[in-house]
């Protein structure tokens, strides 16, 4: 049974879709209520920071800077599916760290697991479109199934994969 939403829907824009990083953490802050502060070096040289690679470490210090208690965690493949409802069913937010491209072998990018419903989960993936929200749904900006997220959320080959930072 899913949990019932407790976040707030934040609508923010989005420009640069190689930001994923700083968006995710920005939307699962603004999610919480707490606010978004932009690091230094984000808003001093934007377009920098977007080839500057956002992994789980430096995910859950955005998260912890912005005064969410975040825990960087690798689930087992067999226990994603588990895992995630687990930490829906407790108000955590999960930010998985996922494969990009399938053509770039190291491309990876973040998207916000915000809740589930009856037709699978809703993700805030910030290249989806230029909104943190879809206005059809309660939170985030696509729903995905069971399958589509497990799929996107696959190995990376030569890397290990099933990295998570969860949020509560």
């Amino acid at each position: 049974m899913p949990a019932p939403f407790s976040l707030k829907a934040p609508a923010f824009a989005h420009f640069v879709k190689f930001l994923c990083g700083p968006y995710c953490a920005r939307f699962v802050l603004e999610a919480h209520g707490l606010e978004w502060e932009q690091p230094y070096l984000f808003r001093r040289f934007p377009r920098l920071y977007a080839f500057a690679p956002t992994l789980p470490g430096r995910m859950a210090r955005l998260l912890s800077g912005g005064g969410l208690k975040a825990t960087c965690v690798k689930v087992p493949l067999a226990r994603r599916l588990w895992w995630l409802q687990e930490e829906l069913e407790c108000g955590n937010t999960p930010a998985l760290f996922v494969r990009g491209r399938r053509w770039i072998p190291f491309s990876g990018r973040w998207i916000v697991v915000c809740g589930e419903t009856a037709d699978g989960f809703l993700v805030y993936d910030c290249r989806v479109g230029c909104r943190s929200r879809g206005r059809s749904l309660p939170i985030g900006n696509t729903v995905l199934s069971e399958e589509e997220l497990l799929a996107t959320w696959r190995r990376f080959p030569f890397v290990p994969s099933g990295y998570a930072v969860t949020a509560e």
